[in-house]
Formats: C-alpha cells, structure tokens, sequence
C-alpha cells in the first residue's frame, strides 16, 4: 500500500484534498459493517486517468484500497458481473488479486484487498459510497 497523502483524522480535510486533486466526485466509501475503517486517501494516475485511492483497515488487521476513476474499466481486467448481497457488482482477477468493480454514475470504484474472492465481494456489498443509488451496479 503506497502511503496516505491525507490521513482520516480529519475526514474534511481529506475529502477536499481528493476533490482538489483529481477533479471529479470521488468519494469515501462508507460500510455497513462497524469493523471496517477509514485510514487514509493518495490521488493517483492510473493508465494516465486521474483517480483516487481510499485506504481501509478491518478490525481484524486486514487491508483494503477503494480506488476510484472515471471512465470505463480498462478491458484486459475482464470484468464480469455478478449478483451479491442483492448488488451488481464486478469482479476480475488480475495476477493473484482479484479486483471488484461497483459503478456510481461515471465514477467507477475497484475494491482490492488482502482477502479471498467471496470475502471481498462480501465487502463490497457492504459499502456504500455517497454517490452510490439507484445507478448503482
């Protein structure tokens, strides 16, 4: 996990610090479950695609990074669609990770983390992006 630019102490802060940064509405992601905090934020480029990255610790040590861009998921990924807690979501395996991808309007988040397939898509469907509703899926 590359290092926070803003850290959650002050979640204004970081929101407007994102903002600022990568120029689009990419929000926190806010879970369901209690056990999952928000750490930290870095703004990113990705493929030359401004995003940015939200950094997340389960109360049991494990690690998870939101990363949220515009645009369409790069097609090499091979995203495919799934039905999940009652979401849409997607998921790809890229090398030994597999990567999950929920959409809120034009603002695509990739959910990576240090678990195993069922337990991220668990995850995801426990998140709520501010943005996320009725486009999501």
């Amino acid at each position: 996990m590359a290092p926070a630019d803003v850290h959650a102490d002050d979640p204004q802060r970081l929101e407007s610090f994102v903002r600022r940064q990568v120029g689009f509405p990419a929000r926190p992601v806010r879970f369901s479950r209690s056990d999952v905090r928000l750490v930290g934020a870095r703004a990113w480029h990705v493929r030359g695609r401004h995003a940015a990255a939200y950094y997340y610790r389960t109360r049991d040590g494990r690690r998870l990074t939101v990363v949220a861009f515009r645009g369409e998921p790069p097609r090499e990924m091979g995203v495919a669609r799934v039905l999940y807690g009652g979401k849409a979501v997607g998921y790809a395996r890229l090398g030994r990770h597999v990567v999950s991808v929920r959409r809120a309007g034009d603002v695509n988040y990739a959910f990576v983390g240090d678990m195993d397939r069922r337990s991220l898509l668990r995850m995801v469907a426990a998140s709520r992006p501010a943005s996320f509703g009725a486009a999501c899926g």
